[in-house]
């Protein structure tokens, strides 16, 4: 029953265990953290949450998959899904938890406040977090996000090259040149004038 249930769990993502609760798949895509150049892989994480109504859906498409994967009657089924959630609660109260191979363990809430679960870290012991650092070549085309939009980085040189207005040149001030010419001919006309030339 545990690898059955853990099919369906697989393959529709929840599964609801009567008079229990219902066990969840969140999915949880891949991030890389550029800062310190790290990509952690997709996960999938169980979430339990446990039963204090009766059910907003039917177990029934659960119930036929379980008559079809064993080849029996969905009465049947229905009887052992119960044996094996009744028997999962005798677990728990016993031995204060219940074991799903492969999948966590269920135990009783801190100061007993329900029923908790607490996933198999087997799970996740395989999807480590990767150092990605990314590789540039130079003169070779990139894609880079600029706010929202993607572009590359030749799109984006000639799009700054287009921003940068070239500067104009520089005239060099030479007010300084007729200064010195009527200074020298002032210097020379007094001298000429003391020496009496003029």
């Amino acid at each position: 029953m545990f690898y059955l249930l853990q099919q369906y769990l697989i393959d529709h993502e929840a599964v609801s265990l009567p008079g229990w609760g219902t066990l969840r798949l969140k999915n949880i895509p891949a991030e890389f953290h550029s800062r310190d150049q790290l990509l952690t892989p997709p996960q999938m994480i169980i979430q339990w949450q446990e039963q204090t109504e009766t059910p907003d859906f039917s177990i029934q498409p659960l119930i036929g998959f379980l008559s079809r994967s064993q080849n029996e009657t969905e009465e049947d089924c229905f009887e052992k899904l119960h044996d094996f959630i009744g028997q999962l609660k005798q677990q728990l109260q016993t031995n204060g938890e219940a074991n799903w191979p492969g999948l966590g363990v269920y135990t009783i809430g801190q100061e007993n406040t329900g029923i908790a679960f607490k996933p198999d870290p087997f799970l996740l012991s395989y999807l480590k977090p990767q150092q990605a650092s990314r590789i540039i070549k130079a003169g070779k085309s990139h894609e880079m996000l600029v706010g929202d939009n993607q572009t590359n980085t030749i799109d984006m040189q000639t799009f700054l090259q287009m921003q940068v207005k070239p500067e104009a040149p520089v005239e060099k001030d030479r007010w300084w040149i007729p200064a010195l010419i009527g200074g020298i001919l002032g210097i020379a006309i007094i001298v000429a004038k003391w020496t009496g030339i003029v």
